[in-house]
């Protein structure tokens, strides 16, 4: 099944990187360098409501396991290593629902605003460049600005937007249905966390992969 997808999904990705190369009306290296970021960045905005929803299963898989003793402290399961049910159903109150679709909206427009422009990619690796030492600071310094720093923020946002229902869950003020809506919460926002993480890392990636191509 996924090598159908593959198979199917490659001639239109490259049918729509040529489709943007005529639209930028040159098809010099850096024309289709910016093409080939254009067209990859896209695809992983568009598909961002969906990545979520997996990483809001995954959550809720290792909070299970968490729950039934049977994931160890530190463990840490690859994400699709392992089978997994569902999330339970949740009627989410409409304050949750606005928050909902307004993170998601503002991850899409903010990982477009940053991304989309190939310039900003070539902005990006140029500051990299300039202030490493090497291959591996300027991995260091890759990694914090691309990977630690946008999940520690991402981490403070979880923390202010639960501290209160916590503390609440914490006095002992929450019946049963209000601590299972904390937790879907806590697993919504883990999974927004994981995936907005890891998208603006592969983002990152397909600019890399498209200044690389300049070069060849």
């Amino acid at each position: 099944m996924l090598f159908l997808a593959v198979f199917l999904f490659t001639p239109v990705l490259m049918a729509a990187i040529v489709g943007v190369i005529f639209l930028h009306g040159t098809a010099s290296n850096y024309g289709v360098a910016a093409a080939l970021n254009e067209v990859s960045v896209v695809v992983l905005v568009v598909a961002f409501p969906l990545f979520q929803r997996g990483m809001y299963r995954w959550s809720w898989h290792l909070d299970r396991r968490r729950a039934l003793g049977t994931l160890s402290p530190g463990e840490q399961p690859q994400y699709g290593s392992e089978a997994t049910e569902p999330p339970p159903l949740i009627a989410w109150p409409m304050r949750l629902r606005i928050r909902h679709a307004a993170m998601t909206l503002a991850a899409m427009l903010g990982l477009t605003a940053l991304f989309l422009p190939f310039g900003n990619q070539v902005r990006f690796a140029f500051f990299i460049g300039r202030h490493s030492y090497g291959s591996a600071t300027a991995g260091s310094l890759d990694d914090a600005l691309f990977g630690w720093i946008p999940m520690i923020l991402m981490v403070g946002l979880l923390v202010l937007l639960t501290y209160r229902q916590m503390q609440r869950r914490n006095d002992g003020m929450l019946d049963g249905g209000e601590q299972l809506l904390l937790r879907s919460e806590l697993n919504w926002l883990t999974g927004f966390v994981m995936a907005f993480t890891t998208e603006v890392i592969l983002c990152h990636m397909t600019g890399g992969m498209a200044i690389i191509s300049l070069r060849v």
